[in-house]
């Protein structure tokens, strides 16, 4: 399993829950003169996920980042009346397009010398010391160099982008100034793009989470996320197999080694999840619904609800509010509290018990409400008899 490295935008958007369900390692990188007061007192997520050993943070090199910058600085040298005109710098904003703000440190003193000269971009310096500067210049640059550090990285290292099923431009680590220029006329990019297998991999897994995640993790912590990997450990490995074997055999791996456009990455991942992942995913639902499972249960106590003994992907697929839990053992599954027991010892059980998407249907059953918030809304369970 190969290590998922994050973006800063990842933390700051909770999007990096999504990628904890799947990955069993993260790494972030940060500029090299951060301390640790600012890597981790500042990013509550990165001190939560590092201490449960989930994150490692690594340091980008110099180099990186003058790397990143290189086509851009060149393509602005080249072309510099015709991107002008189409993003310069006017009252502060960009004259098509959004602003963007590229942290101190996070680039090169060479880039932010050709941005602010061709007045396409301005430094700004932070109100207190040591009075750092950041760069504010357009969105289309930032993403450009953005994409471009994180992949020249996860290159170097061996790592898996997170963000290719999202992220703006998937293979500008293999950029020239041509494409930049065409990205920053344009506004789009039918260029080349050569993404490594893992890649695919990552990106497949994550489009097959987000399309069962609820649309907002902001209600969903980092607490949670570790106590769900634990407790569909099993599940999990089921599903990580499945991914990598239906990534191998299928026509992602061309897709990704060849020159593509960007977006047919982003639509073959997507076609992908609905040709291989989606189908296998309703036929476990159908399977569940066939031998009654979520649909035999009595409300139960607060008080008497079993321990969580679940192993094998089919804890929380009982309807929201229900405070049972499924016990998987070698004799069958039991819906254990107090007098009801469910047998289902049939070769169907069996069958649904080791399909490969049974954690995402653990995923899209679960309540990620904080203990708190479940109890206040859906209230206590009470047994009528």
């Amino acid at each position: 399993m190969p290590i998922g490295l994050l973006s800063n935008s990842d933390v700051w958007s909770d999007r990096h829950k999504a990628v904890a369900l799947y990955f069993d390692q993260m790494a972030l990188a940060v500029p090299a003169v951060w301390d640790e007061n600012r890597i981790y007192q500042r990013q509550t997520a990165v001190r939560e996920l590092a201490d449960r050993q989930m994150l490692s943070v690594l340091k980008y090199r110099v180099e990186d980042h003058a790397n990143a910058a290189a086509p851009i600085i060149e393509a602005v040298h080249r072309w510099p009346e015709e991107i002008r005109a189409a993003i310069e710098i006017v009252q502060w904003r960009p004259r098509t397009g959004l602003r963007a703000t590229l942290d101190e440190h996070w680039f090169s003193e060479d880039l932010a010398g050709c941005l602010v000269d061709a007045n396409l971009g301005y430094l700004k310096y932070e109100t207190e010391p040591p009075f750092d500067p950041f760069l504010r210049t357009s969105a289309r640059i930032a993403q450009i160099y953005n994409s471009r550090l994180a992949e020249i990285v996860a290159s170097r290292l061996g790592f898996s982008l997170t963000g290719v099923d999202h992220g703006p431009f998937p293979g500008s680590a293999h950029w020239g100034p041509e494409t930049v220029r065409e990205v920053l006329t344009t506004g789009t990019f039918v260029g080349d793009v050569q993404l490594h297998e893992s890649t695919g991999v990552a990106g497949l897994a994550l489009v097959s989470i987000q399309a069962v995640l609820p649309g907002d993790l902001k209600a969903m912590t980092i607490r949670q996320v570790a106590d769900f990997r634990a407790r569909n450990r099993l599940a999990l490995t089921t599903f990580q197999d499945f991914i990598e074997r239906i990534v191998t055999s299928s026509a992602l791996p061309e897709v990704l080694s060849s020159p593509s456009d960007a977006r047919a990455v982003v639509l073959q991942l997507q076609n992908e999840y609905e040709r291989s992942v989606a189908p296998a995913l309703r036929s476990l639902e159908r399977s569940l619904q066939k031998i009654g499972v979520g649909a035999v249960w009595r409300a139960l106590s607060l008080n008497t609800a079993a321990p969580l003994l679940v192993a094998g992907g089919l804890n929380s697929i009982l309807p929201d509010g229900a405070l049972s839990q499924v016990i998987v053992s070698s004799a069958g599954l039991a819906l254990a509290a107090g007098r009801l027991v469910y047998d289902a010892r049939s070769e169907r059980t069996e069958q649904a018990l080791a399909n490969p998407v049974g954690y995402l249907l653990a995923l899209q059953r679960e309540d990620w409400r904080d203990g708190f918030h479940r109890h206040q809304i859906s209230g206590p369970l009470v047994d009528p008899s």
